[in-house]
């Protein structure tokens, strides 16, 4: 995400990111939402893998399911995600009142993907999939 958000910052005219209020938020923001997003879901990071498998060999003694992780840390993670934005906004108020372009940028590099490729649309429906069947566990697992 971060070389999108640089490009991004680049388009609408902000080269130098470091000394921009704005940058610098949208910057810590990524990094906080990769972080604060990660715990919400036994698949953001490596800690989460062995976090689960730890209380599935040790403490529980079965499998512990996807859906459990994601229904109870959605209550700490919504007020992780509210607290860093929070901080975000109070702290690194922006120098500009409008981003003009941006817009334009988003719209230009959607063209310039052009239609979904095979392949790629392959790859969206076993995502899809894979999530479903995440997500339904509970109804096949046992």
């Amino acid at each position: 995400m971060m070389p999108v958000v640089i490009a991004m910052l680049r388009f609408i005219g902000i080269d130098a990111i470091g000394q921009s209020t704005f940058g610098s938020a949208l910057l810590i923001a990524v990094a906080w939402g990769t972080s604060v997003g990660g715990a919400g879901t036994p698949l953001g990071g490596a800690h989460n893998l062995l976090t689960v498998q730890f209380l599935q060999d040790r403490v529980l003694h079965h499998e512990f399911l996807f859906t459990t992780w994601v229904v109870r840390l959605l209550p700490i993670t919504l007020l992780a995600v509210v607290a860093s934005v929070s901080f975000t906004v109070m702290s690194l108020r922006s120098d500009q009142e409008r981003f003009e372009g941006t817009r334009a940028y988003f719209a230009q590099e959607l063209r310039a993907l052009g239609p979904m490729s095979m392949p790629e649309r392959l790859g969206l429906g076993f995502f899809a999939a894979a999530t479903l069947l995440a997500f339904t566990r509970e109804l096949y697992a046992r």
